[in-house]
């Protein structure tokens, strides 16, 4: 921490904006004794953030009354109050090279922001309880229906043998569905810092012989969903990879999720014993290997490839036309997982770890969104859990205070918090 200290009590104006550019946002600070406050600190780092990366930030350290004044201390306290800022940014991992102070003709400091500060307790880890397996074979496919009614085909010679000899390989896989299962697996819904809106994350794994395997070079499984999307919805496959903790989603390729309808004249290609002896198939839907179910074959389904294993994701890009930006302190728990959830969709954002301890942040929000703010902590089963819910526009930092909760009672809380 930033022990050294401010001459004067004094309202401080930060100014923060490009070089080169007109445009300024001024805020003002108060510092309330000699020494550098708990507000200011956050007063820095939420500058910091807050800009641009590329851009320039401008410390105006001295207050208008100051300069008024005139006095030849100025040029002492100013340079005293930039050397103290500077030693702060410092700790929070802002390199030297990108310090600069300048005098005009008082000391002003100007930081260049290279890198986001994008540090999180979040992270992602496979829950085990929730985990399917089935078998299927390597010169036949298979297709098998999760217990949630997702069904997960491969086709024949789709796996890598690597040197395995068995025809038989277990597949198992984890579905994440509900912001629920996002939340309390550290699934967060976001693509090279784009929002993304989720229908379903899951996780595929194959082994034979114990040996883990993945699919050949162009060859793809499918994942069909017991939902209707038109193309306008502009759901695509995302695979996914871990990165500091989290998993960050990457377009497989342009592979579009897709609902196609067979037509009875055309759904004749494939046909079981037991459909050609049902006579209330009404001619729409989609066939799926296997015998013939009626349910099955009137229901609208939609269906996505994946060239890979691991991580799968079906998304779409959110658009973002007027960006905002929130900020939470926990009062009581810096370490705790902290998420963004929103109401209106099915993601959930990570809040980053300013830096400041305590402070976390999340940048380039959609504006006036219901959102929750959502952080936990869980110590062998000891919970703790703080939210609240707030409009994405509010401009006040949320302050939030963790208490204890039982296994039972944070998984009753947080169902009931989740369950939009």
């Amino acid at each position: 921490m930033v022990k050294s200290c401010f001459i004067a009590a004094a309202s401080l104006l930060f100014s923060m904006n490009l070089l080169g550019q007109a445009n300024v946002h001024m805020l003002n600070v108060r510092v309330d004794s000699s020494v550098l406050s708990e507000e200011m600190k956050m007063e820095v780092v939420r500058n910091y953030i807050y800009n641009p990366v590329g851009g320039w930030m401008k410390f105006d350290v001295l207050g208008i009354k100051e300069r008024q004044d005139k006095g030849q201390y100025l040029s002492k306290l100013s340079k005293e109050r930039c050397s103290i800022i500077s030693a702060y940014l410092k700790e929070l991992e802002i390199e030297e090279k990108d310090i600069l102070v300048k005098y005009e003709p008082y000391a002003s400091l100007w930081v260049f922001k290279a890198k986001e500060l994008q540090r999180t307790n979040c992270k992602t880890t496979l829950d085990s309880n929730i985990r399917q397996c089935f078998g299927v074979s390597k010169s036949h496919g298979g297709t098998w229906v999760s217990a949630n009614g997702i069904s997960f085909y491969f086709p024949p010679y789709c796996f890598e043998s690597k040197g395995t000899l068995s025809d038989k390989v277990e597949v198992c896989v984890y579905e994440y569905l509900s912001k629920q299962d996002f939340v309390m697996s550290g699934l967060v819904a976001r693509s090279k810092g784009k929002i993304l809106e989720s229908m379903g994350m899951f996780y595929v794994e194959a082994k034979c012989e114990g040996i883990k395997l993945e699919l050949k070079g162009g060859s793809s499984m499918n994942i069909i969903f017991p939902k209707q999307l038109a193309a306008s919805d502009g759901y695509f496959t995302f695979n996914g990879e871990n990165r500091s903790g989290l998993v960050d989603w990457k377009l497989d390729g342009l592979r579009r999720v897709i609902s196609p309808v067979i037509k009875d004249s055309l759904s004749t290609q494939k046909v079981s014993r037991s459909r050609e002896s049902d006579s209330d198939w009404e001619g729409e839907g989609v066939y799926l290997d296997g015998d013939y179910n009626s349910e099955q074959q009137k229901a609208l389904y939609s269906i996505m490839s994946s060239s890979k294993l691991g991580w799968i994701n079906c998304d779409r890009f959110i658009e973002v036309n007027n960006k905002v930006n929130i900020a939470c302190v926990l009062e009581n728990a810096p370490k705790a997982e902290v998420y963004l959830v929103f109401k209106s969709m099915n993601s959930i954002l990570p809040l980053y770890n300013s830096g400041k301890e305590g402070l976390f942040y999340a940048k380039d929000l959609p504006d006036n969104e219901e959102v929750m703010i959502i952080s936990f902590t869980n110590d062998k089963g000891n919970f703790k859990l703080g939210y609240a819910s707030l409009n994405s526009s509010q401009k006040e930092v949320v302050k939030l205070k963790l208490d204890s909760y039982s296994t039972v009672q944070f998984k009753a809380v947080m169902s009931d918090l989740l369950a939009y």
